[in-house]
Order: C-alpha cells, then structure tokens, then sequence
C-alpha cells in the first residue's frame, strides 16, 4: 500500500523516509512510529531553518527551542497546527524515553505529522 507521504517521495528523501516508516508502524509497534515521527518532525524543521531567510536560529538547537523561537512561531497562523507539531514533539519524546504510549498515540500523531508535511 502506498504511503500518505508519498508525495515527500521525490524532494524530500529523508523526511519521506522517517515519514513512511512511522507511519508503517503504528499499528505493530507505536513506540518506533511515534520515535520516527518526531524524527521526522526535526527533520522538516531543520530544513526550514537551514532554507528560510526569516527564521532565526537559536544558540540552543534543540527541538523545543527551535519550535519556540519567535520568528518559527511567527509562520503559524494557525495555532491548531502549531499545538500539533508540539503534541508529535512530546509524545515522540515519551516514546523515547519508555513512558507509556499507545496505538491511539500514534494514529494521532501521524495525522497531526501528515497535516504538519502538507502545511
């Protein structure tokens, strides 16, 4: 079955490919699909600061702090969407880390990634 990220395929090799997978293991394995998730999610961030002008990096180049520079926050005029990216950003982090996390977890989060992607 094709992947809903198919259409990162061809640009965006990486971030399909972290896409793809987490997506392919949500149901066998919530944990790794939610760790690819926010794989994928760094992934895409990084690009846009390495290729956006008006972003800003920050000293810290953690994800969090990436998400919570000013200029990064400024592209969001949607702040649904914004909240989701934080949502994959910290429930991929308790999969990391060994805390609980769910099938439920990760459907939600590849919704929340695939909108994110197709922002």
């Amino acid at each position: 079955m094709a992947s809903n990220f198919q259409f990162l395929k061809n640009e965006f090799t990486d971030l399909y490919d972290h896409a793809s997978k987490a997506e392919d293991y949500v149901v066998g394995d919530p944990r790794a699909s939610l760790f690819y998730a926010r794989s994928s999610l760094e992934t895409a961030i990084k690009w846009m600061y390495a290729n956006d002008q008006k972003l800003i990096q920050p000293f810290d180049t953690s994800l969090n702090s990436l998400m919570l520079e000013v200029t990064f926050k400024e592209q969001f005029k949607n702040q649904k969407l914004y909240n989701e990216i934080h949502a994959i950003r910290r429930v991929g982090n308790q999969a990391s880390h060994s805390k609980p996390v769910s099938k439920d977890d990760a459907y939600q989060t590849i919704e929340f990634l695939y909108y994110f992607t197709k922002w």
